[in-house]
């Protein structure tokens, strides 16, 4: 219904009528009215061509190449580049050769050269896609003003920030993948040569043993991540669920310390705890605007001015954001709704870590970092999820939730027991209550000095 979707653009977006234009990209209808408005409503790029000595680029998109390096896309500001010639990263401070320029029609195109107000590419020889990051400025080598333009803090071109991560999970090779952690280390070294923005470092768990714990842009970034180490080296890996890091101030202390895990947390003294926010636009119909606003309300969110109904702004932690938010919305709109968010600054919050005793000891990698006003919920669903999980054992398992040193939530698993009067047949009562009381006596021994076994896919079992 061409009218309706019209409609709503109108309404929910704020478009003029004779801005939206009726295009299809498997006829081809309309394309041609979409091109021409391009260049006539879109201002051309201001052409400042003052010779050779004066190349400014902007590099806007990189990929590595395995026969040629890292291939940046460029957009010319001033002077121009010719293949052969000297470059330099501002950024990164590495220098190599233009091996080829040429230009995108849409394909690659080889040329001799790339003057200002162009958009190309410059293949060179550098063989990390992080030396060559988006947003960087690119000068030429020879340049005589080098060191006077180094010393200009208005030289490198804006318009771009660097990617810092902003969602941590830990990657393990999954028990049904022929890899190892020697084939994910090089797999990840492979991706990371096409996605600067990528980071990671070993990690190790008793549980998932050797993996390592990585960064991400956001939940989508790590969706693409697992999926291209599945589909491009047949990589199977086991993701922790995503978080946040951290900030905390130690009392009588200025500075901050961050905190990529609970088990990090200093022990006996108090904390101020500090957690990254995130700025959220929600876009839905009207009818589902009373359950979206008490998801926000679950999620520990202040509502925002917004002069569009249909729009709704707010802020909220960005790990409320990264734990099913989107799935939540889609449920409570019917599929409707949609969000995006940005990664605003941190700010002081009431935390707390919340640890998991067996049998009286700490299990850190069960440990998290939950909002005071949720600890008890949160205790009382780990626990009974641990419960649910943990095998019978031939000790008893006292499962129990802890804030310090206080138990907001425990269960039991009551331990296995061999029928030992089975063989007994008739006689005195007195010789099963002799076995009986045997066993009672093994119990409690092996009480005091058993362990209790946590299987090694545990963790992925209750996430």
């Amino acid at each position: 219904d061409i009218e309706m979707s019209e409609k709503q653009m109108r309404e929910i977006f704020g478009i003029e009528k004779n801005e939206i234009y009726h295009i299809s990209a498997k006829t081809s209808e309309g394309v041609e009215n979409l091109l021409n408005a391009v260049i006539s409503i879109i201002p051309p790029p201001e052409k400042n061509d003052t010779g050779e000595s004066a190349l400014k680029a902007l590099i806007f998109d990189s990929f590595y190449d395995t026969h040629r390096g890292v291939v940046v896309c460029i957009r010319v500001f001033e002077g121009n580049i010719q293949r052969g010639e000297s470059i330099k990263f501002l950024g990164s401070n590495i220098s190599d050769n233009a091996q080829e320029v040429g230009i995108f029609v849409p394909e690659m195109k080889t040329g001799e050269i790339i003057s200002a107000g162009e958009i190309g590419y410059i293949v060179t020889g550098v063989k990390s896609v992080s030396d060559a990051r988006v947003g960087d400025t690119v000068i030429k080598f020879e340049n005589s003003r080098i060191r006077e333009f180094e010393k200009n803090d208005t030289l490198p071109l804006g318009g771009y920030k660097e990617n810092n991560p902003v969602v941590y999970a830990n990657l393990f090779v999954s028990n049904d993948s022929k890899g190892d952690y020697h084939v994910l280390r090089s797999s990840l070294e492979k991706l990371k040569l096409n996605d600067a923005s990528l980071e990671f470092t070993p990690f190790h768990s008793p549980f998932l043993g050797i993996g390592f714990r990585c960064g991400f842009n956001g939940i989508l970034h790590m969706d693409v991540i697992r999926e291209r180490l599945k589909r491009e080296y047949n990589l199977e890996v086991n993701i922790t669920p995503p978080s946040v890091v951290y900030r905390v101030k130690i009392a009588g202390q200025t500075s901050l310390k961050e905190i990529f895990h609970p088990s990090e947390l200093p022990e006996n003294v108090k904390l101020e705890f500090f957690e990254p926010m995130a700025r959220v636009e929600i876009i839905l119909p009207n009818q589902y605007y009373g359950n979206v606003i008490q998801i926000i309300i679950e999620k520990r969110g202040e509502l925002l001015t917004s002069a569009n109904p249909n729009i709704i702004l707010c802020e909220m932690p960005l790990s409320e954001v990264i734990t099913n938010l989107n799935d939540n919305l889609k449920s409570a709109s019917s599929g409707y709704a949609s969000m995006s968010y940005s990664v605003a600054e941190y700010r002081p919050a009431s935390l707390v870590k919340l640890d998991i005793a067996l049998n009286d000891e700490i299990y850190p990698i069960f440990s998290r970092i939950e909002a005071n006003k949720n600890v008890i919920f949160k205790a009382n669903e780990l626990v009974e999820k641990l419960k649910n999980t943990i095998p019978k054992q031939w000790i008893e398992v006292k499962i129990q939730a802890r804030v310090g040193g206080k138990i907001l939530a425990s269960a039991k698993i009551s331990p296995l027991r061999k029928d030992v009067t089975a063989k007994l047949y008739g006689g005195d009562v007195t010789r099963k209550r002799k076995l009986l009381e045997k066993q009672k006596k093994g119990k409690a021994k092996m009480k005091s000095l058993g362990k209790v076994q946590v299987p090694s896919d545990i963790f992925l079992k209750i996430i």
